[in-house]
């Protein structure tokens, strides 16, 4: 299904410009290269599309499938260290491809990953639907299994961020209405609830930052 969901808003809601070249389908993911570039996640379309900094379709990647490049439900795109980090859920892996989108690197999961963040000690953070329920710890170049972090709160996770400044992981769980504060140790900081999902979603917005790490 095509959406009209293609238009950058400033932080007062003033549109700031107009994604254009093409119709996004079901975007899902958004993320920002040190250029200003855009990168989308099409969740439907299993592509992920790269725009300018004023909103002109550069260049897509993707299809339907299990190969490298390919996709089959993409959720949250990062990009760190000057490279776009996929969450290809229901393939359990996250690609790693350059700025150019030509992949790099794959690493594979138990889990369907929804999210990832650049973490303390340069560890990344991930975390997702089914497997071990939490945060998942991976080295820097996701090979190596460094462990997880638990706590009741943690199941299930959507989205994560890390606040490089405080050290803080922050964690969301769209199904408990909540938002977890905790230390990179899992020492649970500080937890928001909400009565309803839509007033969550926005403070997921401005929560779950987008912009590059690393």
């Amino acid at each position: 299904m095509e959406t009209g969901c293609q238009n950058s808003l400033g932080r007062k809601g003033k549109k700031l410009f107009e994604l254009k070249g093409r119709k996004l389908c079901s975007p899902y993911g958004v993320a920002v290269d040190k250029e200003d570039n855009i990168f989308v996640t099409e969740e439907a379309a299993h592509l992920v599309s790269k725009f300018s900094p004023d909103g002109k379709f550069i260049k897509l990647v993707g299809r339907q499938g299990g190969e490298a490049g390919e996709f089959d439900s993409p959720k949250a795109v990062r990009v760190i260290r000057n490279q776009v980090y996929v969450c290809d859920q229901k393939n359990r892996r996250i690609q790693v491809l350059s700025v150019d989108l030509e992949h790099l690197t794959t690493f594979n999961m138990d889990l369907q990953p929804t999210d990832v963040a650049l973490g303390a000690q340069s560890s990344l953070y991930i975390v997702g639907l089914g497997g071990s329920q939490g945060i998942h710890l991976y080295d820097s170049k996701g090979f190596m299994y460094q462990g997880m972090i638990q706590h009741k709160d943690l199941c299930p996770l959507s989205g994560i961020c890390f606040d490089v400044v405080q050290s803080f992981i922050y964690a969301a769980n769209i199904i408990n209405c909540c938002v977890i504060q905790m230390t990179p140790a899992g020492d649970l900081a500080f937890l928001t609830r909400r009565a309803h999902k839509r007033a969550l979603i926005v403070e997921l917005v401005t929560s779950i930052i987008c912009k590059p790490t690393g």
